[in-house]
């Protein structure tokens, strides 16, 4: 007889011979106690038993490949309801849990922040500041209206630290916005899920995966734990409060938004050319010439004038206007030119160009001053 009720059908589902050999492979003698606790889970939550049986099995299995308990009383993992779908969820202590096995955490601390214990909390640079430690007080109820934030911090053992702060505005926005069965709750106005339930576990959670994500060391199992998380998004918050590197040559140097930056070496400043001190007046070939650098890829000053000069050698003698003129350059025209290209052996392409206030012969054939000489 087939069985009606769904806590019924999830018990047959977890009999199943290839159900049951597949958590023994996976946990060998801890097999049947976890069984029993995805039954005790699921029917102990009115929402959760009546979720698709396969979708409670597939989220109790991610927990297990994790090796975190799924009992909402410990605190470790959870398996929420969206819907008629089940979903696995880590919790902080999970994520804690993780860290301590990592074997790189010295320290790690997270807490909500009540609004008589915060100072003064910058949200542009992310710094913030706490009350004296004796004005503190006891909170056995927790009451999440006197919230106003989630603060973390840890330590390397290598000796880097790092902090962070959200606001409980930031943190219910993220649960808005990346948590399917708190949007679930709120729109039908229930309480299934752990951010309708326990808002503070919630917000530890989301600051110490905030902080982490950005920089943590995150061993194998967290990051399979983090990317099956039902609340997981692709990006942390942005508020980072302080960054604190190991000490370097006996200094510590600290960096983070709205800290100064550890110092490094600055690169050369390149100038631009127009802000190039003058060159002095020495020889055209000395100007051109730059170090392993070719005649022929000379890279013309930004003041190089392209017009005809009147005082071109070759136009002198072409644009004679006059009997007079022409006569002259007849009787000159067996001399010698004034200047002559060594490189393309040429002295009819020779110019007089305005180059940083002071005429200059160039030669217009391979674009360059470095090789012309004035011939005596």
């Amino acid at each position: 007889m087939a069985p009606t009720t769904p806590l019924g059908k999830l018990k047959v589902y977890l009999n199943n011979p290839d159900v049951q050999q597949r958590l023994k492979d996976m946990l060998g003698e801890r097999a049947g106690a976890f069984s029993n606790s995805i039954i005790n889970v699921t029917s102990g939550s009115k929402a959760l038993i009546t979720c698709d049986p396969k979708t409670i099995m597939q989220s109790a299995m991610i927990a297990a490949s994790v090796n975190l308990p799924i009992d909402p009383a410990l605190g470790f993992a959870a398996i929420v309801p969206y819907k008629s779908t089940a979903q696995f969820q880590i919790m902080y202590k999970g994520v804690i849990q993780l860290c301590i096995r990592s074997g790189q955490y010295e320290t790690i601390h997270d807490t909500e922040v009540y609004r008589d214990e915060l100072e003064s909390y910058n949200p542009i640079t992310g710094e913030i500041k706490f009350r004296d430690l004796v004005e503190y007080k006891m909170r056995p109820k927790h009451d999440f209206k006197d919230v106003v934030g989630f603060h973390v911090h840890f330590k390397l053992l290598k000796g880097f630290k790092a902090s962070l702060y959200m606001t409980k505005e930031e943190v219910m926005a993220h649960a808005e916005r990346y948590s399917k069965a708190y949007q679930y709750d709120l729109s039908q106005r229930k309480k299934t899920c752990p951010w309708s339930t326990d808002p503070i576990a919630m917000g530890r959670k989301t600051v110490i995966l905030g902080l982490l994500k950005r920089y943590g060391i995150m061993s194998v199992e967290m990051q399979d734990a983090i990317s099956q998380d039902a609340d997981t998004e692709m990006d942390g918050p942005r508020h980072v409060d302080s960054v604190e590197l190991p000490p370097t040559d006996g200094k510590r140097k600290k960096f983070g938004l709205g800290k100064e930056a550890p110092t490094k070496e600055e690169p050369e400043e390149v100038k631009d050319v127009t802000e190039l001190e003058e060159i002095p007046d020495t020889d055209v070939a000395e100007e051109a010439a730059t170090d392993g650098q070719d005649e022929g890829d000379f890279d013309l000053p930004e003041d190089f004038d392209e017009s005809p000069d009147p005082t071109n050698v070759q136009d002198a003698k072409t644009d004679s206007t006059s009997d007079t003129e022409a006569s002259d350059s007849a009787g000159t025209a067996n001399s010698k030119p004034p200047y002559t290209c060594t490189k393309c052996k040429t002295s009819d392409k020779i110019q007089i160009k305005l180059v940083r206030g002071k005429q200059t012969p160039f030669c217009m054939t391979c674009i360059s001053g470095k090789n012309v000489i004035e011939n005596k």
